[in-house]
């Protein structure tokens, strides 16, 4: 793990770990005030999380019961997963956009703490007897007290309520519907959540919203580029410079993406599978985890929408469902 570490006067970052594989740890930031500190994301709803969370905080001079206000990225558990324990303990006020209050919202009425993988995998075309279908994940913080419900609503370019800093959002759907990025003008920098990260290619979700998310998100990654703060201090990894950089690299991922999807199926229908496990990934296809290929289904399936609603593509209606690419006079 890092460490409680002092980025800016007045800016600390609290690595927290994670009971996920391949990512071990998310930052949570703070920001002092006269009031308490201020922290942006929070962690695994969890008792190894909040007990890191204690210590960073105490590191700093500070304890969970002198907390504020939490500013929300986005709702995923690594994230969000702790924020009604600390208002339950501080009595600060939690904020987050409004469209991810409306998926926090959704969540709460349907709470797990199992995936049940073959069910997924079977329905995106998964071949009999690919042992993933016997794979399960479980989520240990997804109870629906998990899913706190927000205190404030933040839109885009709002002034956050932080006692002696300058604090705005950002907009930036993408990743989920309503995440936010923060600014920090003072210090030139940009709290970036899962939007950007220095080396992983964040994946684009598809829950929740009404359109094109990957639009969505390539808007958003030239909205932090026309900005071009100086540092990023994102959720996972480590802050890097070079924004604006970053941003237009992963511009030019996602439409490279999209020309890819459309290249595989440029032939007989393909299920979600197919496609999928056609296209090119950091992990080789046959040596990716559930929970990858869950990830990797969901970005292509993204990807599929987005060429559909450009009248590209059409997905046929069948028991496992298949994509197929329109000819010109189709489309």
């Amino acid at each position: 793990m890092p460490p409680v570490e002092l980025l800016a006067p007045g800016v600390w970052v609290i690595p927290l770990p994670l009971p996920i594989p391949d990512l071990r740890y998310v930052y949570a930031y703070a920001f002092e005030s006269d009031e308490g500190p201020y922290l942006v994301d929070t962690g695994w709803g969890n008792d190894e999380c909040y007990s890191a969370l204690e210590a960073g905080l105490a590191a700093i001079g500070s304890s969970v019961s002198e907390v504020r206000g939490i500013m929300v990225t986005h709702s995923h558990p690594d994230h969000f997963g702790l924020a009604a324990r600390i208002r339950e303990a501080s009595g600060c006020w939690i904020g987050m956009h409004p469209a991810e209050a409306a998926m926090v919202a959704s969540m709460r009425h349907e709470p797990r703490d199992r995936v049940d993988i073959a069910t997924v995998l079977r329905g995106a075309g998964a071949p009999e007897g690919d042992p993933r279908l016997g794979e399960v994940l479980s989520f240990p913080a997804t109870q629906e007290s998990a899913y706190a419900e927000a205190d404030r609503l933040f839109e885009d370019g709002d002034l956050i309520p932080v006692p002696g800093w300058e604090i705005r959002a950002l907009w930036t759907p993408g990743h989920t519907p309503g995440h936010l990025c923060y600014r920090v003008l003072p210090l030139d920098a940009l709290l970036t959540g899962d939007h950007m990260l220095p080396r992983i290619t964040p994946h684009i979700g598809v829950r929740g919203f009404d359109g094109d998310s990957v639009t969505r998100f390539v808007e958003s990654l030239r909205k932090v580029a026309d900005l071009g703060p100086s540092v990023a201090y994102p959720a996972h990894e480590y802050r890097f410079v070079g924004v604006r950089e970053r941003a237009l690299d992963l511009v030019t991922h996602h439409v490279d993406r999209l020309a890819e999807v459309l290249t595989a199926i440029d032939g007989p229908p393909m299920s979600l599978w197919q496609v999928a496990e056609s296209m090119e990934w950091s992990t080789p296809w046959q040596d990716m985890s559930a929970l990858r290929i869950l990830i990797a289904l969901d970005e292509t399936l993204a990807h599929l929408q987005s060429l559909a609603l450009q009248g590209l593509v059409e997905e046929s209606p069948g028991e496992q469902g298949a994509w197929r690419r329109l000819s010109a006079v189709e489309s």
